[in-house]
């Protein structure tokens, strides 16, 4: 074999040996695992309604918003009708408080928006009287089955013994003592439950002419909390 052939048949050998050296590092054993990461919050979605109306969600059915632009709050139907009252009367509301959310609630709070306003309310010709309602109405707030009238749960949350009628317990009592920081902690509520609450007013049949053409205003706030 010439020099010539000799240098060719070496530099193919050390090709030959490079490449074999250069596969073999790509045949180590290998084990791989992979895991997938989702983290998902769930919803606390407050539904109210008032008798027989129609549900009315906290979100209002938006989505859900935080900071300065939350949304998970909405002023839901009114209790009580427009209607024109006499001493003697009393008006009630049936309220269904559902949890459509997800996440269990730790405390299911009631408390006043702010404090009850008396307002005069003329007749068309403008007759009304000069007495303030807010302190004369009697207030009472209980929850119930969802026959509204069995008593459960919290039971009698505000009112006179037994839960009865009295000059104690009033729309202005509730509003100036009952705020958030004077709130009714009504216990924890469970997603997908439902209670049920009763408020009444009675317009004492003492009241005199000085409450002819008046009126009382008082909000009442129910927040779930986590």
């Amino acid at each position: 074999m010439g020099k010539i052939k000799r240098l060719l048949v070496g530099v193919l050998i050390i090709g030959a040996l490079a490449a074999l050296i250069g596969a073999g590092t790509f045949a180590t054993f290998d084990a791989t695992t992979t895991n997938s990461a989702t983290f998902t919050s769930g919803t606390i979605v407050l539904s109210n309604t008032v008798n027989a109306g129609t549900a009315c969600l906290s979100s209002a059915g938006a989505p859900i918003q935080g900071g300065a632009g939350t949304n998970n709050t909405n002023a839901c139907d009114a209790l009580f009708p427009a209607a024109t009252n006499k001493p003697g009367d009393t008006a009630t509301a049936n309220i269904t408080l559902a949890h459509t959310g997800n996440i269990n609630a730790s405390k299911l709070q009631l408390y006043a928006a702010g404090a009850c306003v008396s307002s005069a309310a003329p007749d068309a010709n403008g007759n009304r009287g000069t007495g303030a309602m807010c302190p004369q109405l009697q207030l009472i707030v209980k929850e119930t089955l969802s026959d509204f009238t069995t008593s459960t749960g919290a039971g009698c949350i505000y009112g006179g013994a037994g839960c009865a009628f009295d000059a104690a317990h009033t729309p202005g009592d509730f509003g100036a003592n009952h705020q958030l920081a004077g709130a009714y902690n009504l216990g924890a509520m469970n997603a997908a439950t439902t209670r049920y609450f009763v408020v009444s007013v009675s317009f004492p049949l003492s009241s005199d002419n000085a409450y002819q053409g008046s009126k009382a205003a008082l909000s009442f706030t129910w927040n779930l909390a986590q």
